[in-house]
């Protein structure tokens, strides 16, 4: 990871975007898929200690939306966070 890692560097705006639209099931629009790890890595690395607020946050927004399955994408990449 390198400290251009984080909100402003257009691939971690990407790997975000992708995973939301696959928590919400729309088919991925990249070749190829980071797994739920990375983007804990890259949140982690983007947001630092404020990290797990961020992801629940997300998961928070998606449940009031009623995207209960990309709310569950939240809590569990909250999980990796929390337990890394």
């Amino acid at each position: 990871m390198s400290e251009q890692d984080g909100p402003d560097d257009p691939e971690f705006s990407k790997v975000v975007q992708l995973f939301t639209r696959a928590a919400e099931g729309a088919p991925p629009d990249a070749p190829e898929q980071l797994d739920a790890t990375r983007l804990a890595e890259y949140l982690a690395a983007a947001h630092g200690p404020r990290a797990g607020q961020e992801v629940l946050l997300r998961a928070l927004v998606c449940e009031r939306q009623s995207h209960r399955t990309a709310a569950r994408f939240w809590l569990s990449i909250y999980e990796r966070i929390a337990s890394g």
